[in-house]
């Protein structure tokens, strides 16, 4: 018996000792398929701290909300930042929300996701921004974002709703990967470190980026689909990591995130690890671009050479320059100057081990041997000027060093044009426009800002009006006076009508001059003068007099004007709920600007007979595609002359010139030009009295002519 469970006992131990070994095995195959399944999903769930700033923290819009706990369902962690008093530090990216028009941290050295058009624009992402509507953006380039993707439209909204973009010019170093209608508005824009942000309107650049940022333009999160969202994400990764994974940081991310790292669990696994044997592959360094693309140079004139090159291994590469193999200078860039002749350029590249060679063979001439294209110059258009210089080349009279700018805009029919000396003391600067669209048959509403730099208080006449550059014609010109203090700016409201008769294929401007004693100055606003598709108005609501009296019939005449340019069907209507006027005319068609596009319509009316004394605004009102118009004007009652005795009413008839006398014994007798009350019960019974009396009257006249004959 006790040898019995001896043996049990040994055996259970055995069975004891192998669970444990298998439970050994298969513990840690679990934590190495983990190990694995998180190195492969890592670009997809990586969390990070976010610091997401918001115009109001306690009180978040719809799209905020949603981008806020989308951030949370992914792993991350959101801390809300205000735009004034923000300390960024801390945060692994910053994401600037639509709400907040100004930044006050230091963006260049974080960080930083974008989706504020203004914000950006003010940061030097883009000389302008703007708004549209759309479901879809077009992928313009494939990268770490983009990559699942192909080059063409993508819908990023569940409906179709509002996204923004920034306008071209971009700064350097920027890749715009997805736009909306063309390619000069971003709406998804990285900028990589090192480059040079915009400043200004002149699309100069000096501001140097030192971490990656990026602007991200569908601002209604909550209406994204599952490719926004991706797309977000992505961008997310960019920032933080550049797109790049770097597992076992040793400073060179993996091949699979797009690096150069063949093996990126093993710190000692690099390029140009020490031991050989471990050593990812040297690649040669590529000429990533070159410049100039041109074979043929003015002679005795500067022309610059680069090359930008890169390598997978290492940044550390010499470059040096030969010209007809004889050494001449060494960096990315050699400054070229050579009388006429021919030359062979060459820049080489190399690690250490490979070289790469870039070479030009470069024709030497004079401009008479070349085209202006050839020569690296520009040819100037009818509105542009060279500021640079000119050449005399073949195919062209004027050939142009530099790009060719904008000629300034002439107003030579303008009313008020500055003959005096220009004086740099009067400054003319315009707030509140944009570069939105602007409409025939709308008013623009905007300020001028006139500056003061004289050492004495004067008095100013500025002037606003509407030019038409193309046919140089001017319209609605106003007047405005106001006395300006030294050194003080004065902001002047203006506003001005694009008339229904502007041409929307000619070239507008707001036109302001300003001027006082013996000084003045002028500036203009460039605009774009669009017309709509479906654009009604009301011309006039005429009716022949101003004043009536109850009991009138009043003919109404409605002109109605199509100034869009697509036809329409509308509903004519005639409206006073105190006078009980509810008239309308539907079916009527109006073709679009510039065909049938007018027509007017007469609608007779009655007041009621009971209607008091007062004034009554008429409402003309059309309706079209969806959309109403509507015009009022004042209609005057006067009292009626209704008469009441003893419970009865009179009313008054004309009875012509007949003599008053004839009228004697009756109630009343109120006469112009003969006019009589009588009860309106007995009208009909002295109406047969009075024919009655002109027969007998007719029937004694023939007695007595046919007595006398």
């Amino acid at each position: 018996m006790k040898s019995e469970m001896k043996n049990n006992i040994m055996k259970f131990r055995e069975i004891k000792n192998k669970m444990k070994i298998k439970n050994t095995y298969l513990f840690r195959k679990s934590i190495l398929i983990s190990i694995l399944l998180s190195l492969f999903l890592l670009p997809n769930v990586m969390a990070y701290t976010v610091g997401y700033m918001v115009n109001n923290p306690s009180n978040l819009d719809s799209r905020e909300s949603y981008l806020k706990n989308f951030l949370l369902s992914k792993g991350n962690t959101v801390q809300l930042i205000d735009d004034v008093t923000v300390n960024v530090s801390g945060y692994d990216l910053v994401i600037v929300s639509h709400s907040v028009d100004e930044i006050f941290f230091d963006h260049q050295h974080t960080k930083t996701i974008f989706m504020s058009t203004k914000a950006a624009k003010n940061k030097g992402f883009g000389s302008g921004f703007g708004t549209t509507s759309n479901k879809e953006i077009t992928i313009d380039k494939i990268n770490f974002i983009t990559e699942k993707y192909t080059l063409r439209d993508l819908t990023v909204y569940t409906v179709q709703d509002s996204m923004s973009y920034i306008k071209a010019c971009f700064p350097t170093n920027s890749v715009n990967i997805a736009y909306r209608s063309d390619t000069s508005k971003s709406v998804l824009l990285m900028l990589d470190t090192n480059a040079l942000l915009i400043e200004g309107s002149s699309c100069s650049r000096t501001k140097k980026l030192f971490e990656r940022n990026l602007f991200f333009g569908l601002t209604e999160a909550d209406n994204w689909n599952s490719d926004a969202k991706y797309l977000f994400e992505r961008s997310m990764v960019w920032v933080v990591t550049g797109g790049q994974i770097d597992s076992d940081s040793d400073g060179y991310p993996s091949i699979e995130s797009g690096g150069s790292d063949c093996n990126d669990n093993d710190a000692s696994v690099y390029p140009n690890a020490i031991d050989i044997n471990k050593n990812c592959k040297n690649d040669a360094p590529v000429v990533i671009s070159y410049a100039p693309q041109t074979t043929k140079i003015l002679e005795n004139t500067n022309k610059e050479f680069s090359v930008n090159v890169g390598d997978d291994e290492t940044s550390n590469l010499v470059i040096t320059w030969k010209i007809n193999s004889v050494s001449v200078g060494s960096g990315t860039s050699y400054n070229f100057n050579k009388p006429a002749g021919d030359y062979v350029v060459e820049a080489s590249i190399s690690d250490g081990v490979l070289t790469t060679k870039q070479t030009w063979n470069i024709q030497v001439r004079s401009t008479a041997y070349f085209s202006c294209s050839e020569i690296g110059g520009y040819v100037c258009a009818d509105n542009y000027i060279c500021n640079g210089a000119s050449y005399a080349v073949v195919g062209a009279d004027i050939c142009c060093s530099i790009t060719c700018s904008e000629k300034p805009l002439e107003f030579l029919e303008a009313k008020k044009i500055c003959t005096k000396k220009n004086n740099n003391n009067i400054k003319i600067s315009f707030d509140g426009l944009s570069d939105d669209n602007f409409y025939v048959g709308e008013l623009v509403d905007f300020v001028v800002e006139i500056k003061n730099e004289f050492d004495e208080t004067l008095d100013f006449e500025v002037y606003n009006s509407v030019y038409d550059t193309t046919k140089q014609e001017e319209s609605m010109l106003k007047k405005h006076s106001t006395d300006i203090n030294k050194d003080e700016t004065k902001r002047i409201s203006v506003e001005s009508e694009l008339l229904e008769n502007l041409n929307e294929n000619n070239n507008y401007a707001l036109y302001i001059y300003a001027e006082t004693d013996d000084a003045c100055n002028q500036a203009y606003y460039p605009i774009d003068v669009k017309r709509k598709a479906n654009h009604i108005v009301i011309d006039y609501l005429d009716f022949e007099d101003q004043r009536y009296v109850c009991g009138d019939e009043i003919e109404f005449e409605i002109g109605v004007s199509n100034i869009g340019t697509v036809a329409q069907n509308i509903i004519l209507k005639l409206k006073n709920n105190e006078l009980g006027i509810d008239e309308e005319i539907d079916e009527l068609r109006i073709e679009a600007y510039g065909q049938d596009d007018s027509g007017k319509e007469k609608i007779i009316v009655s007041i009621p007979d009971d209607a008091p004394a007062g004034s009554y605004s008429i409402t003309a009102e059309v309706e079209f595609n969806n959309e109403e118009v509507s015009l009022e004007r004042t209609l005057i009652l006067d009292e009626c002359k209704n008469i009441v005795t003893g419970g009865e009413t009179f009313d008054t008839i004309s009875i012509g010139n007949a003599p008053a006398k004839i009228f004697e014994g009756l109630s009343e007798l109120e006469y112009d030009d003969f006019s009589l009350d009588i009860s309106s019960e007995n009208k009909k019974i002295i109406i047969v009295i009075y024919i009655g009396l002109f027969i007998v009257g007719v029937a004694v006249s023939f007695f007595f002519l046919r007595k006398k004959y």
